[in-house]
Protein backbone atom coordinates (compact mmCIF):
# COMPACT_ATOMS: atom_id res chain seq x y z
CA UNK A 1 0.00 0.00 0.00
CA UNK A 2 1.57 3.22 -0.71
CA UNK A 3 1.74 6.30 1.16
CA UNK A 4 -1.51 8.22 -0.66
CA UNK A 5 -3.46 4.94 -0.21
CA UNK A 6 -2.69 5.33 3.61
CA UNK A 7 -3.59 8.90 3.57
CA UNK A 8 -7.19 7.87 2.38
CA UNK A 9 -7.65 4.72 4.37
CA UNK A 10 -6.93 7.06 7.50
CA UNK A 11 -9.35 9.57 6.02
CA UNK A 12 -11.80 6.85 5.20
CA UNK A 13 -11.52 5.27 8.73
CA UNK A 14 -12.12 8.50 10.80
CA UNK A 15 -15.20 9.31 8.59
CA UNK A 16 -16.46 6.24 9.71
CA UNK A 17 -15.81 6.36 13.62
CA UNK A 18 -18.18 7.79 15.48
CA UNK A 19 -15.96 10.80 15.80
CA UNK A 20 -17.53 14.40 15.86
CA UNK A 21 -18.00 16.47 12.45
CA UNK A 22 -14.91 19.20 13.49
CA UNK A 23 -12.78 16.39 13.89
CA UNK A 24 -13.27 14.46 11.35
CA UNK A 25 -12.80 17.76 9.08
CA UNK A 26 -9.65 18.65 11.06
CA UNK A 27 -8.41 14.92 10.15
CA UNK A 28 -9.47 14.91 6.54
CA UNK A 29 -7.59 18.42 6.04
CA UNK A 30 -4.55 16.36 7.97
CA UNK A 31 -4.64 13.77 5.36
CA UNK A 32 -4.75 16.00 2.42
CA UNK A 33 -1.59 18.07 3.64
CA UNK A 34 -0.19 14.38 4.23
CA UNK A 35 -1.02 13.65 0.69
CA UNK A 36 0.21 16.65 -1.14
CA UNK A 37 3.36 16.84 1.09
CA UNK A 38 3.68 12.89 -0.49
CA UNK A 39 3.54 13.58 -3.81
CA UNK A 40 5.94 16.35 -3.43
CA UNK A 41 8.39 14.41 -2.32
CA UNK A 42 8.17 11.16 -4.52
CA UNK A 43 8.26 14.40 -7.47
CA UNK A 44 11.63 15.37 -5.65
CA UNK A 45 12.42 11.86 -5.35
CA UNK A 46 12.13 11.00 -9.23
CA UNK A 47 13.86 13.94 -10.07
CA UNK A 48 16.58 13.36 -7.99
CA UNK A 49 16.93 9.29 -9.04
CA UNK A 50 17.06 10.91 -12.41
CA UNK A 51 20.07 13.21 -11.70
CA UNK A 52 22.24 10.64 -10.09
CA UNK A 53 21.57 8.34 -13.66
CA UNK A 54 22.67 11.45 -15.30
CA UNK A 55 25.72 11.62 -13.19
CA UNK A 56 26.14 8.52 -13.27
CA UNK A 57 26.41 8.67 -17.33
CA UNK A 58 28.61 11.54 -17.36
CA UNK A 59 31.09 9.47 -15.27
CA UNK A 60 31.13 6.29 -16.47
CA UNK A 61 33.39 6.96 -18.87
CA UNK A 62 36.02 8.82 -17.04
CA UNK A 63 39.44 7.56 -15.93
CA UNK A 64 40.01 6.18 -12.41
CA UNK A 65 42.71 8.67 -10.44
CA UNK A 66 44.60 5.15 -10.51
CA UNK A 67 44.68 4.81 -14.57
CA UNK A 68 47.09 6.92 -16.78
CA UNK A 69 46.10 8.56 -19.90
CA UNK A 70 46.08 6.47 -22.79
CA UNK A 71 49.20 8.49 -24.53
CA UNK A 72 51.34 7.67 -21.24
CA UNK A 73 50.70 3.94 -20.87
CA UNK A 74 51.95 3.88 -25.21
CA UNK A 75 54.95 5.71 -23.73
CA UNK A 76 55.41 3.22 -20.99
CA UNK A 77 55.12 0.57 -23.79
CA UNK A 78 57.80 2.25 -26.02
CA UNK A 79 60.02 2.61 -23.61
CA UNK A 80 59.28 -1.14 -22.46
CA UNK A 81 60.32 -2.66 -25.75
CA UNK A 82 63.45 -0.31 -26.17
CA UNK A 83 65.36 -0.71 -23.09
CA UNK A 84 68.18 1.85 -24.04
CA UNK A 85 65.62 4.02 -23.65
CA UNK A 86 64.47 6.83 -26.22
CA UNK A 87 64.69 10.90 -26.96
CA UNK A 88 61.76 12.66 -26.10
CA UNK A 89 61.30 13.67 -29.95
CA UNK A 90 62.09 9.66 -30.70
CA UNK A 91 59.08 8.95 -28.48
CA UNK A 92 56.84 11.71 -29.78
CA UNK A 93 57.52 10.72 -33.51
CA UNK A 94 56.73 7.47 -32.76
CA UNK A 95 53.74 7.67 -30.61
CA UNK A 96 52.47 10.70 -33.13
CA UNK A 97 51.74 13.39 -31.03
CA UNK A 98 53.69 17.02 -30.60
CA UNK A 99 56.69 17.26 -28.73
CA UNK A 100 55.26 18.97 -25.80
CA UNK A 101 52.68 16.53 -25.32
CA UNK A 102 55.65 13.67 -25.02
CA UNK A 103 57.33 16.43 -22.57
CA UNK A 104 54.04 16.49 -20.53
CA UNK A 105 53.95 12.91 -20.38
CA UNK A 106 57.25 12.40 -19.83
CA UNK A 107 56.80 14.81 -16.37
CA UNK A 108 54.11 12.89 -15.13
CA UNK A 109 55.57 9.51 -15.58
CA UNK A 110 58.86 10.80 -13.75
CA UNK A 111 56.97 12.60 -11.17
CA UNK A 112 55.22 8.91 -10.54
CA UNK A 113 59.01 7.43 -11.18
CA UNK A 114 57.85 5.26 -13.72
CA UNK A 115 60.15 6.86 -15.99
CA UNK A 116 63.67 8.72 -15.69
CA UNK A 117 66.34 10.33 -18.05
CA UNK A 118 69.91 9.55 -18.77
CA UNK A 119 72.68 11.26 -20.82
CA UNK A 120 74.57 9.58 -23.19
CA UNK A 121 77.81 11.09 -23.82
CA UNK A 122 79.69 9.25 -26.93
CA UNK A 123 77.33 10.91 -29.61
CA UNK A 124 76.86 14.18 -27.82
CA UNK A 125 74.45 15.10 -24.62
CA UNK A 126 71.15 13.73 -25.88
CA UNK A 127 68.36 12.97 -23.05
CA UNK A 128 67.03 9.77 -23.01
CA UNK A 129 63.64 8.56 -21.44
CA UNK A 130 64.09 4.89 -20.02
CA UNK A 131 62.04 2.68 -17.98
CA UNK A 132 61.92 2.47 -14.57
CA UNK A 133 61.42 -0.54 -12.53
CA UNK A 134 58.33 0.57 -11.32
CA UNK A 135 57.30 1.77 -14.98
CA UNK A 136 57.52 -2.27 -16.17
CA UNK A 137 55.83 -3.29 -12.95
CA UNK A 138 53.20 -0.88 -13.94
CA UNK A 139 52.38 -2.10 -17.02
CA UNK A 140 52.77 -5.81 -16.01
CA UNK A 141 50.05 -5.26 -13.08
CA UNK A 142 47.63 -3.32 -15.35
CA UNK A 143 47.79 -6.17 -18.35
CA UNK A 144 49.39 -3.78 -20.49
CA UNK A 145 52.32 -5.61 -22.08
Amino acid sequence: MSAIDTAKEIARIASTASLGKDVIELLEKKVGLLAEQITTLETENTKLKQKVANLDQQFSGARPKSELHPDAIRFLKLLFEHDKGLTISQIAGSLGISKGMAEYHHDVLRDAELVGLSVRMPKGTALKAFLEAKGRAYLVEHGHV
